[in-house]
C-alpha cells in the first residue's frame, strides 16, 4: 500500500512539474510526452553548449602550450648545438639518468637534459660523491704520470695537492721502540706514537698501489683500491691534525670504544677498519688473533 502511494505522489509531481493539466482535473498522455520530449532537448542543447565550452577553453590551452614550446625550442636550439657530446653525457651521468634512450639522437638527448635540468637543476650540488672524487684523482694522477713520462709538464693537477701523507722515514721497528712507553700517563707520547703508526700505514699503503704495473693500474681493481686509500686518508684527516697539535680530547686518546661511539659520523671508524685490514695482510698474523681476515680492503 506504501509503494502505491509513493507512485501517485511521484507521478503527481511529475504532472505539476512539466505543467500540463492547466487546473484541469484530466490531462491527456500526449501533453505529457511532448512536455518531457522538450525538457529533453533542452538538457541536451545545454550539455553540447557546456562541452563545446570546455573543448574551446582545452584547445587554446593546447594551442598556448605549443606555442610557448615552440618558442622554448626555437631559443634552445642554437644554444643545445653548443653543449658537447661529452658534457651531455657528464651531466646525464650526475643525475643518474641514462645517456641514451632507445632510437634518441644527439640533439634529443641534450632536449631531454635541459628538462630534467629544468625541473631540477641543483639536484647533485653539494651532493658530490667523496669515492667518486676519489677515483677522478687517481684517474689524474695516472694520465699526469704518463705526460711526465713523455717529456711533458703537469699544469694544474689536482694530484699536487699537498695532503697526501709524507714518508719521514719511520719504520716499524721505531713506532715499537716508541710504543713500549705508551698508556704510561705521557699524552704527547701517546699522541707521537698514533700519528706515527697511522702515517706509516697509510704511507705504505699509497706505496702499495704507487710501485703497481702500469697495466695493473689500469685496471678496476687497481683504482678502486688508489680511491679507497685516498678516501680513507681524507676521512682520517681531522684526526691526524688533532694528534700533529696535540689536541686529541682524552676519552678519544684513551677509549677506543669512544671513538667507535663518538667518531662514527666522520668516519674514523671506517678508516681505521680498512688500515687494520690493510695491515693485516701486510703483516699476516694468526687468523684466529684477527678482526674480519678475509675482508676485501
Amino acid at each position: 500500500m506504501d509503494f502505491l502511494l509513493a507512485e501517485i505522489e511521484r507521478k503527481s509531481k511529475q504532472i505539476e512539474q512539466n505543467e500540463v493539466t492547466s487546473n484541469k482535473k484530466y490531462f491527456r498522455r500526449g501533453d505529457l510526452a511532448s512536455k518531457q520530449a522538450e525538457e529533453y532537448k533542452k538538457k541536451q542543447k545545454e550539455k553540447l553548449k557546456e562541452k563545446e565550452e570546455k573543448s574551446g577553453k582545452r584547445a587554446a590551452e593546447e594551442e598556448n602550450v605549443f606555442s610557448r614550446f615552440k618558442k622554448k625550442k626555437d631559443g634552445s636550439d642554437a644554444k643545445s648545438a653548443m653543449i658537447p657530446r661529452e658534457e651531455v653525457i657528464r651531466r646525464l651521468r650526475e643525475r643518474g639518468e641514462p645517456i641514451r634512450l632507445f632510437g634518441e639522437s644527439d640533439d634529443e638527448a641534450c632536449q631531454r637534459l635541459r628538462i630534467i635540468e629544468m625541473h631540477a637543476p641543483e639536484i647533485n650540488k653539494g651532493l658530490r660523491n667523496d669515492f667518486k672524487a676519489a677515483m677522478e684523482k687517481i684517474d689524474q694522477e695516472y694520465l699526469a704520470e704518463l705526460i711526465k713520462q713523455q717529456g711533458g709538464e703537469e699544469q694544474g693537477s689536482e694530484s699536487e695537492e699537498p695532503s697526501r701523507v709524507e714518508d719521514d722515514g719511520t719504520t716499524l721497528d721505531d713506532i715499537k721502540s716508541l710504543a713500549t712507553n705508551m698508556g704510561k700517563g705521557d699524552e704527547n707520547l701517546d699522541q707521537d706514537v698514533i700519528l706515527k703508526f697511522l702515517e706509516f700505514l697509510l704511507h705504505l699503503w699509497a706505496k702499495d698501489y704507487k710501485i703497481r704495473a702500469d697495466d695493473s693500474k689500469r685496471s678496476l681493481e687497481a683504482k678502486l683500491a688508489g680511491a679507497t686509500q685516498r678516501q680513507t686518508e681524507s676521512y682520517l684527516k681531522p684526526l691526524l691534525r688533532k694528534l700533529k697539535h696535540k689536541k686529541t680530547p682524552p676519552d678519544i686518546l684513551g677509549s677506543l670504544t669512544t671513538i667507535i661511539m663518538s667518531l662514527l659520523e666522520r668516519e674514523y671508524v671506517k678508516g681505521l677498519k680498512r688500515l687494520m685490514t690493510f695491515c693485516q695482510k701486510k703483516f699476516p698474523a694468526d687468523p684466529s688473533k684477527s678482526v674480519e681476515y678475509n675482508a676485501v680492503t
